[in-house]
This record gives structure tokens, sequence and C-alpha cells, in this order.
């Protein structure tokens, strides 16, 4: 329900109907692994959320966004695991973008994030010193 009516409206909800609170629903879903890249374990979600779902209302959009984020090595406290390296091929190195894909109803609104992934700038691998090699072949 949260999925399909956004925060605001289902906290609305909430005053009427004894849903959930959002930190109980936060608690049901943490067990998600939500690793760099196609969050497949979403795709479970929606399908369960789109079962009645009409034809209109499964209209939807790819939506990609890029934004930057501080470049940085570490260790992800939950998984144990070190974080913050570009996961996208094309790219090498300490991450500073964040590519983040998202499906969003056209006729209803929902939007969900169904993959992620870091990235570096093309323009910060280009140093004088690579585009001069790059020239020279």
């Amino acid at each position: 329900m949260k999925m399909q009516c956004g925060t605001s409206a289902y906290e609305e909800l909430r005053k009427k109907l004894p849903f959930p609170s959002a930190k109980t629903l936060q608690r049901h879903v943490q067990h998600i692994t939500f690793a760099s890249g196609i969050l497949d374990e979403v795709f479970d979600r929606i399908l369960v959320a789109i079962r009645n779902m009409s034809a209109e209302e499964l209209e939807c959009v790819l939506a990609v966004d890029e934004m930057g984020i501080t470049p940085e090595e570490r260790i992800d406290p939950s998984t144990q695991q070190p974080i913050g390296r570009v996961t996208l091929n094309t790219h090498g190195g300490i991450a500073n973008k964040a590519l983040v894909f998202i499906l969003g109803g056209i006729s209803t609104r929902w939007k969900q994030t169904v993959a992620y992934f870091f990235t570096k700038s093309k323009a910060e691998e280009e140093t004088p010193e690579a585009v001069g090699k790059e020239m020279a072949t």
C-alpha cells in the first residue's frame, strides 16, 4: 500500500486504519540484499504489489538518475564487505557517481528503485597523461 500511494498518503491512511508503521515495514524488508546492480529481490516484491493493478496502472517508465557521491572506500558495517569502488564494467577505481534506475507509474503514482551502480566520471579518468597516450596511439 505504501508503495502504491506514497509516504504522505500512507501516513494519512494510518490515521484511519490499523496499518503498520514505516519502521515496521522497514524491518520486514531489511533482509533484502541491496548490493549494487539489478535488485532481483525488489522485482519479487513488485510482482506481489502489481497483482491487483489494472493494465493502465501497470504502465510505467524507466528513469535513470545520476548523482555525485563522495569518493571513498570503506567497509560496509552490515556486510563487512568493502564498498566505494566502481561497480559498472566500463569504469574503474573509486566511484564518485551513482547511477540509479527507477520504475515509475505513468497513470498512477508509484515508483521503485530497481537497480543502481557506482561509477566514475569519464572526464576524471581522462587525465592529461591519458589523453596524451591516446593521441599518440
